[in-house]
C-alpha cells in the first residue's frame, strides 16, 4: 500500500465498477469517494472537495463522462484522469485527451491492469507537481537571493513594493512599517489609486495585531481573516511582515474593478512573499545597525588617548591600530601592520614567556621608530569576531607617571633623609654637649685629680655612647646573616625569657605561651633573632607599666608557595595610637625617653634581611607584633 496517495473520485454508473475502484485504490492508500452519476460528482465539487484521482466512466446517462471531465477542469486542472470505457473510439480519446486525460482503461479490466495505470498516473503526476513545484520555486529563490542582497533598506523597501505589484498585477502595493509613535506608516509606494492611503492604514494595523494575513473587498465593508472577495469596486489584501516572531510591518496590494479579485494561490504567494520579505528587512535592519555600531567604535577607537593595537591570536601581527598608536609608536598603520609585535613591544627581562597570553594589567616599555624606549601599562584581552579569536591590546603611555612616581620616590627619600638627619643630630647632640663641657672642665687647672678623674670617666660614658648610636646604625643599614643555622624558635624564645626573666618578674609581667607542638625549625643567625625577640618584648614590656599578661605564640602557614613560621607577641596594653602606627618602625622613633628608638628599626631590618616579615596591629586591648620566617628548607620540628 503506498502512504498517503491522496483523494480519490470514482464516477460510473455500474456499481461493480465503483466497488472493483474503490477496494483497489484503498489498497493503494486513497481515500475513495464514489458517484453512479455526474451530477453526484459535480455537487461533491461544488462542495469545494479536492480530489487527487478521478476514474470517470465515459457513457453515462444524462451526462456522460466527456461532459463531467470538461466541467471539472473548470474547477481543478491539476486533478489526475483516468478514463474508464468499454469501447475506445477515436472521437472519445481525442476529447478527453485534450481535456487532460493521463490515461484510458478499457473495459473489462483486470485489478492488476487497475493497479498498473494508477500506480503509473501516481507517478507521473508526482513528478509532474514536483517538477511545477521546482518551477515556482526557482523566481521564489532568485527573488530572496535579490532581497537579501540589498543592505540599503530605503532602497529595499522600493524593490518589495515593485516586485509585488510586477508578480500580482496589482493597481497599488503600498509598504507600512512602524514609526516611532509604533503606529503604521507608508515607507514605499507603487502605482496609485483613486482611494486615499488613510483609509487603508487602518487595515495594515488590523492585519499586525492579528498577525494573519486580511482580505477587504470594499473600503466601506467590514475588514474579515482570508475571506473570498468579490466582484467589489476595490479590494485590498494585506499581509503582516513576520521574520523570526517579530512583525517588521505589513505589505499591502490593492486592485480596482474591473481587475480580478484575489484568488487563493495568489493570496499564498504574497504569504510567501511577505515572508521573504521580512526576512530582507530582518536582515537589513541587522546590517544598518552592525554598520552604526562598527562607525560608532571605530569613531570610539580612532578618538581614544590610549592606543589600541588588534593582534592575531597568537600575537604575531597588527591587523589594526588607531590614531593614538601610530603617535605613539612613530609609525604610520601600514607599518605596523609589517612588524612583528614583540619588536615594538620589549620587556627586559620578559615578564613570561609568551608575552601576549598575559591576562593581567602589567608595565613594560615599547620601542619607538626613533629608537626611545616609552614606558607604557599594557592591557590585553582576547575576543572574538567573525567565528575566530583575536587579541584586543591596548598601550596607555605612563611616561608621565613614571616621571611623577619617581619625583615622589626621591621627595620621600629626601624627606627621610631629613628626618633621619634631624633624628641623628637630635640623639647624637646631647652626648656630644655632655661630652664638651667634660673636655672644657678638664682644660681648667684648678680642679682636683679626683674631680678630673670624675670628669674624665663621664666623658668616656658619653663617648661609648656615641659608639653604641654608631653602632645600632651600622647594624640597622648593614646587617649580617654570618652564622646562618637551623634555629628552634620555641628554644630561642625560652632562652630570652630566661634572660629577661628579671625584668619581667619586677614589670610584674605574666607569661603565657601557645606554642604549635610540630613547628617547623626557622633558618637564620643566632644572635641577631635573639636580638629581635628580645627587642619586641621589651617593647611589650614597656607597654605595661602597671604589669599585665605577656602572650606568645607560634603557628605554622604558607606564603606563596613557602612554609613560613608565625611568631606573635602580643600585650593587653593601651595599644598604640593610630597616629603613631606608621613611624613605630623608623629610626629613633621612640616615646619613652630612656630608650635610643632604633632597636624596632633594627628588628625591622634583620627581619627584612632573613626574608621575613614582621609587623604589627594594635588596638584598646593591646598591640601584637608578628613575625614571619621562613622555614628551614630540610624541615625538622622544633
Amino acid at each position: 500500500m503506498d502512504a498517503q496517495s491522496g483523494r480519490a473520485l470514482v464516477v460510473d454508473d455500474e456499481h461493480g465498477v465503483r466497488e472493483l475502484c474503490r477496494a483497489v485504490l484503498v489498497q493503494m492508500g486513497y481515500a475513495v469517494e464514489c458517484c453512479a452519476s455526474g451530477a453526484e460528482a459535480l455537487a461533491l465539487f461544488a462542495s469545494a472537495a479536492r480530489f487527487d484521482l478521478m476514474l470517470i466512466d465515459v457513457h453515462m446517462p444524462e451526462m456522460d463522462g466527456v461532459e463531467l471531465l470538461r466541467r471539472t477542469r473548470h474547477l481543478d486542472r491539476s486533478m489526475a484522469v483516468i478514463v474508464m470505457t468499454g469501447y475506445g473510439s477515436l472521437e472519445n480519446t481525442a476529447q478527453v485527451t485534450l481535456l487532460g486525460a493521463q490515461a484510458i482503461l478499457l473495459k473489462p479490466f483486470s485489478l492488476a491492469e487497475l493497479r498498473s495505470i494508477a500506480r503509473e498516473v501516481l507517478h507521473k503526476r508526482r513528478a509532474e507537481r514536483a517538477e511545477a513545484q521546482f518551477a515556482a520555486l526557482q523566481p521564489l529563490a532568485a527573488l530572496s537571493e535579490k532581497l537579501l542582497g540589498i543592505p540599503d533598506l530605503p532602497r529595499l523597501h522600493a524593490q518589495i513594493v515593485q516586485t509585488a505589484r510586477a508578480m500580482l498585477q496589482a493597481d497599488r502595493v503600498l509598504l507600512l512599517r512602524s514609526n516611532d509613535h509604533l503606529s503604521l506608516q507608508v515607507v514605499a509606494e507603487e502605482g496609485s489609486l483613486p482611494v486615499a492611503q488613510a483609509e487603508w492604514l487602518e487595515i495594515g494595523a488590523l492585519a499586525t495585531s492579528r498577525r494573519l494575513p486580511i482580505v477587504v473587498p470594499a473600503p466601506n465593508e467590514q475588514p474579515c481573516e482570508l475571506i473570498e472577495a468579490h466582484d467589489h469596486p476595490c479590494m485590498v489584501l494585506c499581509v503582516p511582515l513576520i521574520a523570526h516572531g517579530e512583525v517588521f510591518g505589513a505589505l499591502q496590494v490593492e486592485r480596482c474593478a474591473p481587475s480580478p479579485p484575489f484568488l487563493p494561490a495568489q493570496i499564498e504567494l504574497t504569504m510567501v512573499l511577505s515572508s521573504i520579505a521580512a526576512s530582507a528587512l530582518e536582515s537589513a535592519e541587522l546590517h544598518t545597525t552592525l554598520a552604526r555600531s562598527e562607525a560608532r567604535y571605530r569613531a570610539l577607537l580612532e578618538h581614544a588617548r590610549d592606543a589600541v593595537l588588534l593582534l592575531s591570536r597568537d600575537g604575531s601581527c597588527v591587523l589594526e591600530a588607531n590614531a593614538a598608536a601610530e603617535l605613539l609608536s612613530g609609525y604610520t598603520r601600514l607599518q605596523l601592520q609589517t612588524l612583528d609585535p614583540r619588536t615594538l613591544i620589549r620587556t627586559e627581562p620578559p615578564p613570561a614567556p609568551d608575552l601576549f597570553s598575559l591576562t593581567e594589567e602589567f608595565d613594560t616599555l615599547l620601542q619607538t621608530r626613533e629608537g626611545r624606549e616609552v614606558p607604557i601599562s599594557i592591557v590585553i584581552s582576547v575576543i572574538a569576531h567573525e567565528a575566530t579569536e583575536l587579541l584586543l591590546v591596548v598601550v596607555r603611555d605612563i611616561s608621565e607617571r613614571t616621571r611623577l612616581s619617581q619625583q615622589l620616590v626621591r621627595a620621600e627619600k629626601l624627606a627621610a633623609m631629613g628626618r633621619l638627619t634631624a633624628s641623628i643630630a637630635h640623639e647624637v647632640n646631647n652626648p656630644l654637649q655632655a661630652l664638651q663641657s667634660s673636655l672644657s672642665l678638664l682644660v681648667e687647672r684648678h680642679i682636683s685629680d679626683e674631680k678630673r678623674t670624675q670628669i674624665t670617666q663621664m666623658a668616656h660614658n658619653q663617648v661609648e655612647e656615641l659608639v653604641g648610636i654608631v653602632q645600632h646604625m651600622m647594624d640597622l643599614y648593614r646587617p649580617t646573616r654570618e652564622g646562618v643555622r637551623p634555629v628552634s624558635a620555641h628554644e630561642l624564645l625560652e632562652s630570652v625569657l630566661t634572660t629577661l626573666e628579671p625584668r619581667l618578674r619586677q614589670d610584674h609581667i605574666q607569661i603565657e605561651r601557645d606554642w604549635d607542638g610540630y613547628l617547623p625549625r626557622i633558618s637564620g643567625t643566632l644572635s641577631q633573632l635573639r636580638q629581635v625577640f628580645s627587642s619586641v618584648i621589651l617593647n611589650a614590656v614597656d607597654a605595661m607599666p602597671d604589669g599585665g599578661k605577656l602572650t606568645l605564640r607560634t603557628q605554622r602557614s604558607r606564603r606563596d608557595d613557602t612554609q613560613v613560621v608565625l611568631i606573635e607577641i602580643a600585650d593587653n596594653g593601651p595599644g598604640i595610637a593610630p597616629e603613631e602606627m606608621g613611624s613605630i618602625f623608623e629610626p629613633f622613633y621612640s616615646k619613652r625617653g630612656q630608650r635610643t628608638g632604633l632597636s624596632l628599626a633594627v628588628s625591622y631590618s634583620i627581619i627584612e634581611q632573613h626574608g621575613g616579615r614582621l609587623t604589627v596591629t594594635s588596638s584598646n586591648h593591646g598591640a601584637t607584633f608578628q613575625i614571619a620566617l621562613p622555614a628551614y628548607p630540610s624541615g625538622g620540628n622544633t
